[in-house]
């Protein structure tokens, strides 16, 4: 609205110009038509013509005046508009670049972030790069320290199977040895056994008096004690041949056999602490 009051008043001096030409004008024509009155009388139709020629200029004026205010109107009109549609222009093209700050920015911060990101991301990149190659050396170290061990321990395994095979060969060597010697030690051992026994039996078979009440398939077990130098302590039945005569002729055969033959080793000696001997008619065993 001030703006339409501003270009109001720079038309304002040329209004008034052409309303004062206007003026000029008619009271010129009014004068000119009292001259004429006065110089001649048949001149009074022409001045009810020039009354009439007054009222169409005023007219004109009128018509002059309304069309400068139409024009005026709308040159005020016209730059309203215009202040308005340049004031929505301004807008606009603040708005614009408004907005295209605002994508310059956005766009500013994309690459910001982009670059952030991307150094990010090649930051990951080569931490991934260097744990890969730790961890590889890491598995590498640990296949070699694997590697030694394994050899170690093959070493070692083979050595103890070794120190190990090299003893139970020993020792199996040890045992066959004393085996033997036991098994050397035992026949001999045994041999001197029944070589006292085979004697025992020898001097009660000279002793014994079989009576003639005797069966041949009669048979009686002795358990016989000895004491030192092969002196009979004490024989007793156990298991009769259910033959009294039997029994009691073998028991004093044993005692009239006494001292028995016995060894000088003690080993064997204790062997006839306490024996037994099965007798029948036929032999003694």
């Amino acid at each position: 609205m001030q703006a339409s009051t501003n270009r109001y008043k720079k038309f304002l001096p040329t209004s008034i110009v052409l309303h004062i030409v206007i003026l000029f004008v008619l009271f010129g024509s009014v004068t000119f038509t009292a001259g004429s009155l006065m110089t001649s009388e048949e001149t009074a139709e022409p001045v009810k013509a020039m009354v009439v020629s007054e009222k169409e200029v005023a007219a004109q004026v009128k018509a002059i005046e309304k069309a400068d205010a139409k024009a005026k109107q709308k040159k005020l009109d016209d730059a309203w508009r215009l202040h308005v549609k340049n004031k929505k222009l301004k807008k606009e093209i603040a708005a614009q670049e408004n907005k295209l700050a605002k994508m310059k920015t956005a766009v500013a911060k994309q690459k910001k972030d982009d670059a952030k990101k991307k150094q990010l991301a090649q930051q990951k990149a080569d931490k991934a790069a260097k744990k890969k190659v730790a961890d590889a050396k890491k598995v590498a170290d640990a296949k070699k320290v694997a590697t030694a061990k394994k050899l170690a321990d093959e070493k070692k395994a083979a050595t103890a199977k070794k120190l190990a095979d090299e003893k139970k060969a020993a020792t199996a060597k040890k045992a066959a040895l004393a085996k033997k010697a036991s098994d050397e030690k035992a026949a001999r051992f045994a041999s001197e056994i029944e070589k006292y026994k085979s004697m025992i039996v020898s001097a009660i078979e000279k002793e014994w008096l079989v009576p003639s009440s005797a069966d041949s398939h009669m048979s009686a077990k002795l358990l016989i004690e000895l004491g030192p130098g092969g002196a009979v302590t004490n024989v007793q039945v156990l298991r009769s041949s259910h033959n009294s005569a039997l029994d009691r002729s073998a028991t004093q055969a044993v005692h009239k056999a006494s001292p028995l033959p016995v060894p000088t080793d003690k080993l064997v000696l204790d062997q006839f602490r306490s024996f037994s001997l099965t007798v029948t008619p036929k032999d003694i065993v």
